[in-house]
């Protein structure tokens, strides 16, 4: 029993190494730059035990756009259900993003870097989880349009509300990082970086408002 234990934690440790190495692979060379064998000697690993575990570079990299999608899904499912106000219910969601974009940086910018070349390989991630994303996404739809039928905010695209907050909030999590280059040397790169995020959630939070709320 203790040895299978240490089999898994190990595999689950090689695993994870082969990830992280990808992710700074992908974030510098893009996904067609990228080579598994770079990848697996910055994960410490030969390459037939990274082969081992993912078949394929383009296994590596679906498997990262995974791991922050299945955050995100993950923490909007366990928002409250309880009522609230529009501004705050948008809130709660901005903040999810924040908190897993903080969490999951570097695979952001991977995010990111798959828009810009189409987005085939994100759709295909989205689409694999709908059955987790299916209930969460029928919460949120549900809320707005009873907020809609009361009058309290116009008709518009749930699903574009969550698009928009990501397009939103994922490009400063890039600049961030460069501002706190520029300041780390001045010993206030903390203060700097919460400070973005804190004016980029209420830049977002103010222009969503504005955008649904009826006059």
């Amino acid at each position: 029993m203790a040895a299978s234990k240490a089999v898994k934690h190990d595999a689950v440790k090689a695993k994870d190494k082969i990830l992280k190495a990808a992710i700074d692979e992908f974030v510098e060379y893009g996904f067609y730059g990228a080579r598994t064998q770079r990848i697996a000697n910055r994960a410490k690993v030969n390459k037939a035990l990274l082969h081992y575990y993912y078949s394929s570079k383009e296994k590596i990299y679906e498997q990262v756009l995974q791991t922050l999608a299945g955050a995100v899904f993950d923490r909007l499912s366990t928002l409250s259900d309880d009522h609230m106000e529009p501004r705050e219910k948008i809130s709660q969601i901005i903040d999810v993003y924040i908190d897993v974009f903080t969490n999951y940086g570097d695979n952001v910018k991977i995010v990111l870097y798959e828009v810009m070349r189409g987005g085939g390989t994100l759709k295909r991630v989205v689409l694999s989880k709908a059955y987790r994303i299916a209930p969460t996404f029928r919460k949120f739809e549900s809320y707005f349009k009873n907020e809609m039928k009361k009058g309290t905010i116009r008709k518009f695209s749930v699903i574009q509300l969550f698009i928009s907050i990501m397009g939103q909030i994922a490009p400063v999590y890039v600049g961030k990082q460069v501002i706190s280059r520029v300041a780390t040397g001045l010993g206030i790169d903390r203060f700097i970086s919460d400070a973005v995020i804190n004016d980029r959630k209420k830049f977002v939070l103010d222009l969503i408002m504005y955008g649904i709320k009826k006059d």
